[in-house]
């Protein structure tokens, strides 16, 4: 939750209408919006935060972390914070009297709206909804059918599509077309079977080890 309007890239409205306080107080929540941070390790992107101008000061809630797959790992002098699918943090905290203080500074209002972001993910899984975390370039956001096939584990064109349109993998983008079908290599040889060796085939029984050996073959015999 942030109560800076600056610190959001775009506001629009919020599903909540107000939060409670450790005090136990309510404050009205007046939307919600894109965060972008910069941290150690490079950009992070944070969803859904809440626009409370009522809070003191920005605050980050530990348990929605770990509701959308991350992970936090608190350590005697800072936190460790973790995107969901991401094995190094993406966020430091060093410890600053009783609580931790996150070492990152605000950049939305420096960025475009429109442009796409080499960033990773805090809070984008969660109910139904992974992760795509983004590589080295912008270049990885867009990306042909077949190159996301390769990256989701070889799912078919159709359910690539389902997942694009309708928004079930948060930073998968397609470009170009995608066919009803295809002739991925690695799909067919996955799928192959043998048929059953008839009951002739069968004569000979080994007696001894090695006496007998089946194995695949490739190339030249």
């Amino acid at each position: 939750m942030s109560p800076v309007a600056n610190d959001f890239i775009a506001i629009v409205p919020s599903e909540l209408e107000k939060v409670e306080l450790a005090d136990g107080s309510l404050v009205d929540v007046h939307g919600q919006g894109l965060v972008i941070l910069s941290g150690p390790r490079g950009l992070v992107r944070m969803v859904e935060v809440q626009f409370v101008p009522a809070l003191s000061s920005r605050l980050v809630s530990v348990s929605k972390v770990f509701d959308r797959g991350g992970n936090v790992d608190f350590g005697g002098t800072e936190v460790l914070i973790y995107a969901a699918g991401v094995r190094d943090p993406v966020l430091l905290a060093p410890r600053a009297g009783s609580g931790w203080v996150l070492d990152a500074e605000i950049v939305s209002s420096a960025l475009p709206s429109t442009k796409p972001l080499n960033a990773a993910c805090l809070f984008c899984s969660g109910k139904g909804k992974a992760a795509a975390v983004q590589g080295a370039g912008d270049a990885d956001l867009r990306a042909p059918w077949h190159v996301w096939h390769q990256r989701v584990g070889h799912a078919s064109p159709q359910l690539l599509r389902r997942m694009a349109e309708q928004g079930l993998v948060s930073g998968l983008e397609l470009c170009g077309d995608v066919p009803e079908r295809h002739d991925c290599a690695a799909c067919l040889e996955g799928k192959m079977h043998n048929l059953p060796f008839r009951k002739g085939q069968r004569k000979g029984k080994a007696t001894t080890p090695f006496q007998r050996i089946h194995m695949d073959l490739m190339g030249k015999v």
